[in-house]
């Protein structure tokens, strides 16, 4: 990862493995891959069993990201590529188009810039080269909820992450709505090198009126940087980097809630539901579902079931006959989504059918 506006070198390589001599035309910067350095545009000849060899230096000019991630949604929707044709034909990284001859016939190809190193398992790796902010800021959560015009006291952590190839010295500030404080304007961090981590913390407190707010993570060390990403990394597919703002939209809401109620939550899939409730001042007790026939499930206000909780927890769907008579006797039951595995006998209070594709 390198970072956007610093000066890159890399070596451009070209080997002749075949029977005839060609020429080198040209490198220079493929469409899509967000950089520019200066462009080779000499005419070399390259010999058969020899190779021609220059050095570059590059600027990243943005961040490496999908093409169709590079603008922000409108409300729900992708915004439309700016280029068309396939995603899988766009480069995925920074990159340059070559230019080749061999006699008459001119065509070109295009190849990655990699960093190339030795792993002790896998042998030669070569990763793709990808432009990143200097310094990317993360925070914990993109939304939490607030009842309104009650105390608030919570935390708030900021996550920076340098790609800078020096050590950087950041000075990270809270932009807060009307109604909330923190208890510093300013905090100050250093990051020794590329790939240094550091979380600083915010504990904010106040009030808020109903209604939508944010809370903005800014971090100033050369320039300003207000977004991070979350990378995607797996051995079969391309590594993208999904960018966010540091942005904490606050959902202030009137509520209503009985003072001691107690509501049992047995988490699912990707779920978020639980510090939910509890930021609405919900008293929540994680439960174990291998735990529901040793306890008294009357105590509890009511029990919450996180989505694909039947597919993730077998013990879950053992023991639904006991939440459904839980419901019986007046307890509040709330299962949220689920798929195919809703269909099993005895967990709906009434059998049903999904088509498939659902």
């Amino acid at each position: 990862v390198w970072p956007s506006g610093e000066p890159l070198r890399f070596n451009a390589t070209v080997y002749n493995r075949g029977r005839l001599p060609f020429q080198v035309g040209g490198i220079t910067p493929m469409v899509g891959s967000e950089m520019t350095f200066d462009m080779h545009r000499t005419r070399v000849p390259v010999l058969p069993d020899s190779t021609w060899s220059q050095v570059f230096t590059a600027q990243g000019a943005d961040t490496t990201r999908p093409s169709w991630l590079a603008s922000p949604r409108i409300g729900s929707m992708f915004s439309p590529p700016v280029r068309g044709g396939a995603e899988s034909e766009r480069p995925s990284s920074a990159g340059a188009r070559i230019e080749l001859a061999v006699d008459s016939t001119a065509f070109t190809v295009w190849a990655p810039i990699v960093y190339r190193f030795a792993d002790a398992s896998r042998g030669e790796v070569n990763k793709p080269v990808a432009f990143a902010p200097a310094i990317t800021v993360r925070l914990d959560r993109e939304m939490e909820y607030a009842p309104a015009g009650t105390p608030i006291d919570r935390q708030v952590r900021v996550h920076l992450t340098s790609a800078a190839a020096t050590a950087r010295v950041v000075e990270v500030t809270l932009r807060l709505p009307a109604g909330l404080l923190a208890d510093s304007n300013t905090r100050r961090v250093t990051l020794p090198g590329p790939g240094a981590a550091r979380t600083v913390s915010f504990q904010v407190r106040g009030r808020l009126a109903a209604g939508h707010h944010r809370i903005d993570a800014v971090a100033t060390s050369g320039g300003t940087f207000t977004q991070g990403y979350t990378l995607v990394e797996y051995a079969h597919i391309r590594t993208p980097r999904l960018y966010r703002p540091a942005t904490l939209a606050m959902e202030a809401v009137e509520v209503q809630r009985p003072v001691a109620m107690q509501v049992a939550y047995i988490a699912g899939v990707g779920d978020n539901s639980a510090p939910m409730l509890e930021q609405l001042g919900i008293a929540v007790v994680m439960l174990q579902p291998e735990l529901i026939p040793r306890l008294d499930l009357s105590r509890f206000g009511a029990i919450v079931v996180g989505p694909r909780a039947y597919e993730a927890h077998p013990t879950l769907v053992a023991n639904n006959a006991l939440l459904l008579e839980y419901a019986r006797q007046g307890g509040t039951l709330v299962v949220q989504y689920g798929q195919y595995e809703m269909m099993q006998p005895g967990i709906m209070t009434y059998p049903v059918t999904i088509n498939r594709p659902n």
